[in-house]
């Protein structure tokens, strides 16, 4: 009986927020929307935790680290010849334009 009434509870939760959502989106209501969408499930802002980091900037410039390794050429040999192959498909293509 208890799971019973826990699972009804729960529909009946999820369907009155459905409603309320549908209507507001169905009405081009966005701050109803949001409001609703709030007050049925919180203001509660967690902190995001990135690899040990929680302040902003932390996680930001640890994430230009990460990205700025992936972006260093393998082989300045291979880097070379793929810019110049790149360079003479750019003269070709900004000549055709023109």
């Amino acid at each position: 009986m208890i799971k019973s009434k826990e699972s009804i509870s729960a529909n009946l939760f999820s369907d009155s927020l459905n409603d309320a959502l549908n209507d507001a989106l169905l009405n081009k209501d966005l701050t109803a929307f949001w409001n609703t969408w709030r007050s049925k499930m919180g203001k509660n802002k967690v902190s995001p935790i990135i690899d040990g980091q929680c302040d902003e900037k932390n996680i930001a410039d640890r994430f230009a680290t990460v990205f700025s390794s992936a972006c260093v050429p393998n082989s300045e040999t291979r880097h070379a010849e793929l810019f110049e192959k790149f360079k003479s498909r750019f003269t070709a293509y900004d000549q055709w334009r023109i």
